[in-house]
């Protein structure tokens, strides 16, 4: 009888009663736990995202390189190069070398020495100093002596000093001494620099130029310009220092191995400057097409006897209009060439094996309207230019003469070496601004 209750009682449990509810589950979903793992399993990847770009594009600027390289020779010869122009000294004169190596920063040796001024915040680093502040350092002529050491030595003079000054001998690198002090810390333009100060005598002999400067024009220039103890001659520290021209202006292609943009040494923002002999003359005829019509005064003098025969004579013998040399553009390589103003196009050339980069337009200021062998100050050529050389939207006050280039290779480049253009925009346009870096000094 028992054993039967049992039975009954257990089949109405399971049958009329609802069954207990599960334990409750400690598993997680299938779905969510795909989704974790494939996160899991995707972080590394998406960490490597960045530098396996940088990689990808390392590898394919290398083989682009190569692919230029291995180009056939152009049948075009009609370019070449007339002149190479190095400057030791920031905004001073310049050498004319007929042949020069390429290095890691350029053209060897190219603006390694630099004048700086003491900032009006004495707690401020010292800034660059250049012909845009006094154009006294364009009378600073630099030459190159004969030297028994490693290092090249320099000799400074100025035609406004007296004849009695003696010229500063610098060498560079600078000799290690251990008395020389730390390096110092000094601003060009807004990259902030380590670089090695040369001391006392150096410092006394660019303040004495500065000092003398009596420039022939001096319309919009104070009587006199005085930096008394406020200036001092540096030098670049390759070891220091690791400037990089701004990356927009670089294809794959023109970046070092590293995936970079190749150095610079104390230039204004990229290693070398080339500019054209055919954009250069056809700026001097807009310059003489523009002084041949003169207007008349708008308050007109008396006219005496005198006047008149000194107007019939100045009739006959014209003064002859100003003449920009190229000096005034400062460049590093002069083309020889019949097109003006194609070098805008260029965007690859290639000169005794070497492939240059043409990455930016130079915007010109008023630097070049400095006389480069006595510091006058004119208006030209910026007057002009401005008339058909503003090319940027983003600086429509800048006009533009030369292009910047870069190279990664390292070589030698002559005077007479035949320019080869590889590659053209085809669209004829050059390359001006995309961010804030100008060129030039």
């Amino acid at each position: 009888m028992s054993r039967l209750l049992k039975l009954l009682l257990f089949w109405c449990r399971n049958k009329l009663l609802p069954p207990p509810p599960p334990p409750p589950s400690t598993s997680i979903p299938q779905p969510l736990l795909l989704l974790l793992l494939t996160l899991l399993l995707s972080l590394p990847l998406l960490l490597l995202v960045p530098s396996l770009k940088n990689k990808i594009k390392q590898i394919r600027g290398q083989f682009n390189l190569q692919l230029l390289s291995n180009l056939p020779p152009t049948t075009d010869t009609s370019r070449k190069i007339t002149s190479l122009h190095t400057y030791p000294l920031k905004a001073c004169q310049g050498l004319n070398p007929e042949s020069i190596n390429l290095t890691p920063h350029g053209l060897k040796n190219d603006r390694v020495l630099m004048i700086v001024r003491s900032a009006s915040d004495p707690t401020q680093p010292k800034r660059f100093f250049t012909q845009r502040q006094c154009g006294a350092l364009a009378t600073i002529k630099v030459e190159e002596v004969p030297s028994t050491s490693t290092a090249t030595k320099y000799k400074l003079s100025s035609s406004i000093l007296p004849r009695s000054t003696p010229p500063l001998q610098v060498e560079y690198p600078p000799p290690p001494s251990p008395k020389q002090p730390p390096l110092t810390n000094v601003v060009l333009w807004d990259d902030n620099l380590n670089v090695i100060d040369m001391g006392d005598s150096a410092a006394a002999f660019v303040t004495n130029i500065v000092n003398h400067y009596e420039a022939p024009t001096r319309s919009s220039l104070p009587p006199k310009i005085s930096f008394h103890g406020s200036l001092r001659l540096v030098a670049f520290s390759a070891e220091a220092n690791c400037r990089h021209p701004n990356p927009l202006y670089f294809p794959s292609s023109a970046l070092t191995l590293s995936g970079t943009p190749p150095q610079s040494a104390l230039s204004d923002g990229f290693p070398i400057l080339i500019t054209t002999t055919a954009s250069l003359r056809d700026l001097n005829k807009r310059i003489a097409k523009k002084n041949g019509a003169t207007p008349p005064p708008t308050n007109p003098q008396p006219i005496s006897m005198e006047r008149i025969f000194k107007d019939k004579i100045s009739k006959q013998n014209p003064p002859p209009p100003p003449v920009m040399t190229m000096d005034r553009f400062r460049p590093n390589i002069v083309i020889e060439n019949d097109i003006p103003w194609e070098e805008d196009s260029w965007r690859v050339i290639r000169i005794n094996g070497q492939i240059f980069h043409v990455v930016k337009g130079c915007p010109r200021c008023k630097q070049s309207c400095t006389d480069q062998k006595t510091g006058e100050v004119t208006a030209e050529p910026v007057e002009t230019l401005k008339t058909f050389r503003c090319m940027s939207d983003l600086h429509p006050d800048d006009v533009y003469f030369g292009q910047n280039v870069s190279t990664t290779g390292a070589g030698i480049v002559s005077v007479g070496d035949v320019v080869e253009v590889l590659v053209r925009d085809e669209r004829g346009e050059g390359v001006w601004d995309k961010g804030t870096i100008d060129a030039g000094v």
